[in-house]
Formats: C-alpha cells, sequence, structure tokens
C-alpha cells in the first residue's frame, strides 16, 4: 500500500488523506472528492481517490498508481450518462476533463481532439470553419472519448462515419492507434464498452470548404432543437453506475 501523510481530516465519516503526488509528474491524486459536481445531475457521493490527468503521461502514471494499489478504476468523462451512489465510488476515479486539446488540419479536412473535449463544442468549432460532418452531435452530452465507446449519433450521422482512428490507452500503458472496423462498431456500442482501456484522443474526416452562413448555421441548430434540448432531463433514467469493482465508464 501506498505512504500516505499522516495529516487528514474526517469528512462524511470517511478519511481525507493529503493529496498524493505521482512521480515524475504533476499530477496529483486526491482522497474523498465529490463527483456530485460533476455530473450532470449534480448528486451524489465522493470518489475514494481523485485524478484529473493533463497528459499522457499523468495517465499513464495514475493507470499505474492504481494497479500497484489493486484498485477498481473509473473512468469519467463529462458525466452525462453517470448517476453516483451517495456512498460514493470506491477505488480511483480518472477524469478526462482537461484532456481537451483540438487541432484542425487545413490540408487533409481531419480534426484531432481530446477525449476529454465536449462533442457539441467540437461540432461548434467545425462549423465556425464551414466544415461538415458533425452537426448530427450539437445536441449530443458528452465527451469525444464518450462518442468513441458508445458510437453516438443522431439525426442519420454517428461516430463511425466519420471517424479515421482513435488513440487508446490500456491499465498497463500501453498506447494503441485504432481504425473504426478495429472498434467493432455497431448500433451505439463498440469493443471498447465493458473494457478497460481508455481513449486518449480521436480523429475525424470532416468536409470543409462550405459557406458558413446563416444556411449552414440552420442546419446546426434545427438538429440540435429536434427534440434534445432538455438534456439532463431525458437521460435521468439512461443509466446507472456500474457494480462496484469493476473498471466503468461514464460520458
Amino acid at each position: 500500500m501506498v505512504a500516505i501523510c499522516s495529516d487528514s481530516s474526517i469528512k462524511g465519516n470517511q478519511p481525507v488523506y493529503s493529496p498524493i503526488s505521482l512521480r515524475g509528474t504533476d499530477c496529483k491524486i486526491n482522497s474523498q472528492v465529490s463527483l456530485a459536481g460533476l455530473t450532470s445531475f449534480r448528486v451524489g457521493g465522493p470518489a475514494e481517490w481523485y485524478v484529473a490527468p493533463r497528459s499522457i503521461a499523468d495517465l499513464q502514471a495514475s493507470f499505474a498508481w492504481a494497479d500497484t494499489e489493486g484498485m477498481p478504476v473509473t473512468l469519467l468523462g463529462a458525466g452525462s450518462n453517470l448517476l453516483v451512489s451517495d456512498g460514493g465510488l470506491p477505488g480511483l476515479v480518472v477524469a478526462t476533463r482537461y484532456l481537451k486539446q483540438v487541432s484542425f488540419n487545413e490540408q487533409t479536412g481531419q480534426v484531432t481532439a481530446g477525449a476529454g473535449e465536449s462533442i457539441p463544442r467540437l461540432a461548434w468549432l467545425a462549423a465556425k470553419r464551414g466544415w461538415r460532418g458533425l452537426e448530427w452531435a450539437v445536441g449530443i452530452p458528452g465527451t469525444v472519448g464518450g462518442a468513441v465507446v458508445m458510437n453516438a449519433g443522431a439525426h442519420g450521422g454517428c461516430t463511425a462515419g466519420i471517424l479515421v482512428n482513435a488513440r487508446l490507452l490500456s491499465p498497463g500503458g500501453k498506447v494503441e492507434i485504432l481504425s473504426p472496423q478495429d472498434l467493432g462498431y455497431r448500433y451505439r456500442t463498440s469493443v471498447l464498452q465493458g473494457g478497460d482501456r481508455l481513449v486518449t484522443e480521436a480523429t475525424f474526416q470532416l468536409q470543409p470548404g462550405f459557406d458558413r452562413a446563416m444556411s449552414w448555421r440552420k442546419r446546426i441548430l434545427i438538429s440540435a432543437s429536434a427534440g434534445q434540448l432538455n438534456l439532463t432531463t431525458c437521460l435521468a433514467a439512461a443509466r446507472y453506475s456500474a457494480i462496484p469493482g469493476r473498471r466503468r465508464r461514464a460520458g
């Protein structure tokens, strides 16, 4: 077991320990962090341990720490499909909220985005450039990572239709780059669901060169308003957190 600083306080009958610094990184793991503010429902208890990596090195160090400690890992994106028990989540919660880098390649028409980037925000960034292909995503809550894992889609479009490849990290630290074929996409699912690999970034093929004027913006607004504006309410019965002790994904 890791040597934890003896300084602690009590929060909800649980000890709150000093942050643990991961060697070789600027990343810190904190104990008893409330997850209520990190989910769309704003309810739920704390993570036993919580980390929000800002780089692949941080992610690898976080996974290595959890593996050494024999802890279950929960992967947390936007938290848009997660209901957390008041008792919280055991083990280490790894949040992708800071993995938000976005890069547009004007030559190829491809955009690469970090797993923590909001998929509707990415759609709007593409719209502002006059790039088509993501307009179906403006009304979908969640992140790029979650969209890749579940093959998110709406209004005739889906992740599988525009994904070039996804970069993944396994708990052992191995980095893989997988194509849509490798991911075994079917309707709203992929081979990643129920697994222990984390999507760190994804590259999508879009269609640049379209007019940025109102005609295009009308299309994206129509897509956004087609029954998906009250996102929190429509997801209220969607999913519950998985059985403690297993690796889980959210958002």
